[in-house]
């Protein structure tokens, strides 16, 4: 059974190499620095960190929060993908906007995978555990 973590209007859990979290309205500035401690602390355990977002209730990311995440990539990028499951029209296309703008400018992004539903995380996390697996043992040849 998953151990929830409050996270202002958010919870999170983490479960092994996999960061889960249930996203509830505006997203803020402390929240994302909590998140990312989390992220970086599974990724130095893990030496990857996979990333879950259920924006199924609606999510909006404050300014703040915006910047302070994007002063965290300019130093670091955590190795592994976002996945967001039910994200809407608009999260979807400004994600990928957000995207396409970081690699214009050169700052490192990671992958993101959009699924409709939650019985199609599990698929999509192993997918890209076998990608890593993939990256590692050619890393090591």
């Amino acid at each position: 059974m998953a151990s929830w973590q409050k996270l202002g209007a958010h919870r999170f859990h983490v479960e092994g190499d996999v960061v889960f979290i249930e996203l509830h309205g505006d997203f803020g500035r402390d929240d994302a620095q909590v998140l990312w401690d989390t992220v970086i602390q599974v990724e130095q355990k893990h030496r990857h960190v996979l990333r879950v977002y259920d924006a199924r209730d609606g999510m909006s990311m404050t300014p703040e929060a915006r910047q302070y995440i994007s002063d965290c990539r300019k130093k670091y990028s955590p190795n592994g993908p976002d996945v967001i499951v039910g994200a809407n029209i608009t999260l979807r296309t400004i994600v990928n906007l957000l995207q396409h703008a970081a690699r214009i400018i050169k700052r490192p992004t990671s992958q993101v995978h959009f699924c409709a539903t939650l019985d199609e995380v599990p698929e999509v996390l192993e997918m890209h555990r076998k990608l890593l697996r993939a990256k590692y043992t050619a890393k090591i040849r």
